[in-house]
């Protein structure tokens, strides 16, 4: 009879009464029961549960899920969903070629609500998004992921998986730099590239918009990409040409000289400030960070730079440790170095030793992996490879 009676509840659906979805913290139960499709009053069973569970591990937002009910009449139960979910760092920026991020969006809290702009690293969260985009396209999608270094922010770019690889680029517009240069530059760059006005949009910004930010034409825009099977065109707005204002820094005793009234050669200018972070981190201050912002005086053509640093700990110089030598070639090498233990931890010192080094060994190695190792008290410890031909 208790066999039976087991069999029963496993097999049989229920009219499911109430559900309760516990383990939230970022997501909203709600949400999870259209996700699932499920909902008070409808009927279900061990089978649909156990999907439902499947269902919600399978997006990658999720690090465990389990369910259970109690009986509340002889047809139905009271469900529980207990949910764990997974760490979601990662900002989520959705670019879907031929469609703005706005309407993307609309479309996912509809649809796919779990969808969040935060979402867990994991591939499986990536093809969860994927197949989000996939519905809401109605056609096949590559999903990417483009990393910010220095923010960290995630941007996921979805590409027809049939779209064209560009074959040339032309622009329209250019004068201060001609059309012919600028297609020079692009061109071997942009070859087999997917024509998406995204995948455009990230080779103009670090491709062109650098040549014409040199000469101080900060607000160069390009207002219109047309992007056809093979060709692409490119319409330039060069804007125009900027003189340095004021310079301000925090972080540093003082900014980099750049002449007031100068033009404004935004490579230079960013190099200066690089110079005090190399600087900084010669000094031990491994971990400096620094941001720049552009404030355009518009009326005067002139841009005033503001940066601001963050230091971090300084660290100092522990020990040497050097691997891939006999000792003779080790001792003849450490001859050479000459940083001293609690020292300030020199970065670019690193770089110099190892070409004396190399003077010292000659042709017989023909490369080098270098790390730096912390330990506690903020102390690094050098350690040089060097690999024989």
């Amino acid at each position: 009879m208790f066999v039976l009676a087991l069999l029963f509840w496993q097999t049989a659906s229920f009219d499911v009464s109430k559900i309760d979805v516990n383990g939230l913290q970022r997501l909203k139960a709600a949400d999870v029961l259209t996700s699932i499709a499920m909902k008070e009053g409808s009927r279900a069973g061990k089978a649909e549960f156990d999907a439902a569970c499947r269902r919600l591990m399978e997006t990658g937002l999720f690090a465990g899920c389990n369910w259970k009910y109690v009986p509340v009449s002889q047809t139905a139960i009271a469900l529980t969903i207990d949910l764990m979910e997974a760490p979601a760092e990662q900002t989520v920026r959705l670019r879907v070629p031929g469609a703005s991020d706005t309407e993307v969006w609309s479309w996912l809290r509809t649809n796919e609500p779990l969808a969040q702009s935060k979402m867990p690293v994991s591939d499986d969260a990536v093809q969860f998004y994927a197949a989000a985009v996939q519905r809401y396209l109605k056609r096949k999608v590559i999903p990417s992921i483009d990393t910010n270094l220095e923010t960290k922010e995630t941007t996921l770019v979805f590409r027809p998986a049939d779209a064209p690889g560009i074959v040339s680029v032309k622009f329209d517009g250019a004068q201060t730099i001609t059309p012919a240069t600028l297609e020079t530059r692009l061109g071997p760059v942009a070859k087999g590239t997917p024509s998406t006005e995204y995948d455009v949009k990230q080779l103009l910004d670090e491709n062109i918009r650098p040549m014409y930010e040199e000469l101080g034409r900060l607000e160069v825009s390009f207002p219109t990409i047309k992007a056809g099977a093979a060709e692409v065109t490119v319409q330039v707005t060069e804007g125009p040409v900027y003189k340095i204002g004021k310079v301000t820094a925090t972080g540093i005793p003082a900014p980099p000289e750049l002449p007031v009234g100068e033009l404004a050669n935004w490579r230079k200018i960013t190099q200066a400030f690089e110079a005090e972070a190399r600087a900084m981190r010669n000094d031990g201050y491994l971990e400096v960070k620094y941001t720049l912002k552009k404030n355009l005086n518009q009326s005067e053509a002139t841009v005033d730079v503001a940066a601001e640093f963050s230091r971090g700990p300084q660290f100092t110089f522990g020990t040497l440790k050097l691997d891939g030598l006999n000792a003779a070639e080790e001792s003849a090498v450490r001859s050479v170095w000459t940083l001293k233990s609690d020292a300030p931890m020199n970065e670019g010192y690193v770089d110099d030793f190892i070409k004396a080094a190399f003077r010292k060994l000659g042709n017989e190695f023909s490369g080098v992996a270098n790390q730096m190792e912390q330990r506690e008290h903020n102390i690094v410890d050098v350690v040089i490879t060097f690999r024989k031909r």
